[in-house]
């Protein structure tokens, strides 16, 4: 009886003692709407696409196809990562018009 209370005495503290929220400060990480470097890669990936789209006819099949990985109103995104980082990208693509239901995202959680 003793070590079943005794069990259930350190369940209660580790649950207790458990984290609710990881935070992203504590790994120096930079949001994604405010880091040169993410901007910088998606300026790079948008200019990219528009080059491909270009050498097409404009209604083409190919150039329509390039056009809709440019227009974020049809795409899906999964983001991972911790609360503020999916925070950063959701606001940075309903931003950039991509629809909210078309946003799916995990957070990453901190245990010990």
């Amino acid at each position: 009886m003793k070590r079943v209370n005794l069990l259930t005495l350190l369940f209660a503290v580790l649950i207790a003692l458990t984290p609710s929220q990881a935070l992203a400060d504590i790994g120096g990480l930079t949001k994604c709407s405010e880091s040169p470097a993410f901007a910088k890669r998606l300026k790079a990936s948008v200019k990219k696409l528009e080059q491909r789209a270009s050498q097409y006819e404009v209604d083409s099949p190919p150039a329509l196809a390039l056009k809709q990985q440019i227009d974020l109103k049809n795409t899906q995104v999964y983001a991972c990562g911790s609360n503020d980082m999916i925070n950063s990208a959701k606001a940075l693509f309903f931003k950039n018009h991509l629809k909210e239901n078309n946003f799916f995202s995990d957070a990453f959680v901190q245990t010990n």
